[in-house]
C-alpha cells in the first residue's frame, strides 16, 4: 500500500469531481451509462448504432420502453446525437456528443489509473457516477 498520493490520480479525481458538478456532470443512472457505453462500443467497431442495437445490447437489464425513454433523455440532454440513416429513412442512428466522449474518456482514465495502483486480481464494483 502506498503512503503518498499519486499526483496523477489526484488530478484525474479532481477533474472527475469538477465534471460531476458542472452541467456535463449531471447524474446518469445505470441504464443511461450502459446506453452511452453501448453506443461507444458500436462506434468503436464502426457500426451504425440504432435503437434496435442498443435494445438488443441491454435487453437483459431493462425493458424496451425504459431503454427508449432513456435514449430520448440522453438526446435531450445532449449526450447523444440522433440522425436519420441515409440508407434507410425509417431508421435512426445515434452517436456520442463531445460531452459524452469527455465523460467516457474521463471514466476510462480513472479506471486505468485505479487499476495501475491496485493489486493484480482485484475486482471492482460498479461505480455510481
Amino acid at each position: 500500500m502506498q503512503s503518498q498520493l499519486d499526483p496523477a490520480a489526484v488530478d484525474v479525481w479532481a477533474e472527475f469531481l469538477a465534471l460531476r458538478e458542472s452541467e456535463a456532470g449531471e447524474r446518469l443512472d445505470e441504464t443511461s451509462r450502459d446506453i452511452l457505453f453501448a453506443v461507444c462500443a458500436g462506434q468503436r467497431r464502426s457500426e451504425k448504432v440504432t435503437g434496435r442495437k442498443i435494445i438488443l445490447e441491454l435487453k437483459r437489464s431493462a425493458t424496451y420502453s425504459v431503454i427508449l425513454k432513456h435514449i430520448a433523455r440522453l438526446v435531450d440532454g445532449r449526450w447523444l446525437d440522433s440522425a436519420t440513416d441515409p440508407d434507410d429513412r425509417r431508421r435512426i442512428t445515434y452517436t456520442l456528443t463531445p460531452k459524452a466522449l469527455g465523460f467516457i474518456n474521463l471514466c476510462s482514465r480513472i479506471i486505468r489509473n485505479h487499476a495501475a495502483h491496485e493489486q493484480p486480481g482485484a475486482t471492482y464494483a460498479r461505480a455510481d457516477f
